[in-house]
């Protein structure tokens, strides 16, 4: 397969953007004529050439067809995930989340969040570098939420919720034991410090089903890739 880019639309025109202009000639070595495969995040391939024609370091693409994507998911797969103090852990999960399929990202802020924001210009970078690293067509949604109240109105409650602590709660399954459906999935996963009392409360109220991960205790960025991990083998995308 051809490299891949980021494409963008000016009116009817397929383009690539400067940095990616850049990083084709310079890095790669390419040139006018050389074929690419371009994404638009729109979850589709588009199958374009390369050509001189430059216009303030937008470089204008020659399209030769667009193909469907083989490599999202058959369902919606949505993860909420904390906001972690540690920037480089965060965007390192986030990253990875893309890689492996993940629809929606939702960053939360829990109870017990210490961090303060989120750099989202930084995080889109990450997220088009992920899919362009495994050849995803579909960019994923990423929001950001100041409460779990918040968090669980923007992911799709039609799908199974799957929810992670390492605190006592009524039952657990074991990550095998899951049942996956197909309308969709959502995982959870705590904050550093892990969910309070009235979180683990309200997620069990809106019908989680509580995941036991093992008898080690995980970092939340771990969590997230093993969960994320797991339930891409099972889809088999």
């Amino acid at each position: 397969m051809e490299d891949v880019f980021r494409v963008e639309w000016q009116g009817n025109k397929v383009v690539m953007p400067p940095e990616e202009v850049k990083h084709a000639i310079r890095v790669l070595r390419k040139k006018a004529g050389d074929p690419i495969i371009g994404i638009d995040g729109s979850g589709q391939f588009i199958r374009a050439n390369l050509t001189d024609r430059l216009n303030d370091g937008f470089m204008e693409l020659r399209v030769s067809g667009y193909e469907p994507s083989s490599t999202e998911s058959p369902v919606e797969i949505h993860i909420i995930i904390p906001l972690l103090a540690n920037r480089d852990r965060l965007e390192w999960m986030v990253e990875k989340a893309t890689e492996l399929g993940v629809t929606r990202m939702v960053v939360c802020r829990y109870e017990r969040t210490e961090s303060k924001g989120l750099n989202m210009k930084r995080i889109d970078k990450l997220i088009w570098a992920g899919m362009k690293q495994c050849q995803r067509s579909k960019v994923p949604e990423i929001m950001e939420s100041n409460s779990l109240d918040e968090a669980l109105h923007l992911i799709n409650l039609n799908s199974a919720l799957l929810a992670c602590t390492c605190e006592e709660v009524d039952s657990k399954v074991q990550l095998k034991q899951v049942q996956y459906q197909n309308m969709g999935i959502c995982w959870l996963i705590g904050p550093e410090g892990d969910l309070s009392s009235r979180e683990i409360c309200q997620l069990s109220q809106a019908g989680a089903t509580w995941v036991d991960l093992g008898k080690v205790r995980l970092r939340a960025e771990t969590a997230a890739i093993h969960v994320l991990s797991y339930t891409k083998a099972i889809y088999a995308f």
